[in-house]
């Protein structure tokens, strides 16, 4: 069964965006590949994200930034899941190399 452009714009319009032949989605937080490693991570790494809930909810958004920064040079969408990992891990290495360093300074 052919399917009219019609029949697709009122798809795009009722997902709030578009899909292109890639797989790509188009549209801001919508994908669910990346998305859903995101979240993976955070459960998997959940006794690294500190210990109060200030704490991790700053450092999930500090992620999360950090995240949608490289997506300005990387198509996200197009990485491995395992890509996504390692760029969230270096991330939070990097977070905790400087959280270490401020005490250490902050102790003298």
């Amino acid at each position: 069964m052919s399917t009219t452009s019609g029949d697709r714009s009122r798809r795009q319009r009722r997902a709030g965006g578009r899909v292109d032949g890639n797989g790509v989605s188009h549209r801001r937080g919508q994908t669910p590949r990346l998305r859903a490693d995101f979240l993976d991570f955070l459960r998997t790494r959940e006794n690294d994200l500190g210990t109060t809930a200030g704490a991790r909810r700053k450092r999930i958004r500090d992620l999360a930034k950090a995240l949608n920064l490289r997506g300005g040079v990387t198509l996200l969408d197009s990485l491995l899941p395992g890509e996504i990992t390692g760029i969230l891990t270096e991330e939070l290495a990097a977070a905790a190399g400087s959280a270490s360093a401020a005490r250490v300074a902050g102790g003298r």
